[in-house]
């Protein structure tokens, strides 16, 4: 997983050094809310646990590669791996707090 935090309200601990001299966009209507960017690998719904488990090994072993994790550095990313269930439980937590947010604030699709 990879990401960049855009904190809408004071800086957060989580922002990533690179980006400490961008100035952060606020949201005067939605003044606490953090935003980040992250990307993951997800199998296919069936794939047998072998094969999820050593694709999560090998993703992990090269998100550990200090090339890797120098590279993501210098884009202002974090690398990092982590478990397939704390990987499920991370997304499902984002859709979450996200489809609370659109309803809290009453967003519409266009």
């Amino acid at each position: 997983m990879s990401r960049i935090c855009l904190e809408a309200g004071p800086l957060s601990q989580e922002l990533h050094t690179a980006l400490s001299s961008f100035p952060m966009r606020r949201a005067p209507e939605l003044p606490n809310v953090t935003g980040s960017h992250w990307n993951g690998l997800v199998e296919a719904a069936g794939t047998p646990r072998p094969v999820i488990e050593q694709s999560n090994a090998e993703v992990s072993a090269i998100l550990a590669r200090p090339e890797v994790v120098h590279d993501f550095d210098e884009q202002g990313m974090i690398s990092a791996g982590g478990s397939p269930e704390s990987f499920g439980a991370f997304m499902r937590a984002e859709a979450e707090r996200w489809a609370r947010l659109v309803k809290r604030a009453s967003i519409l699709e266009e």
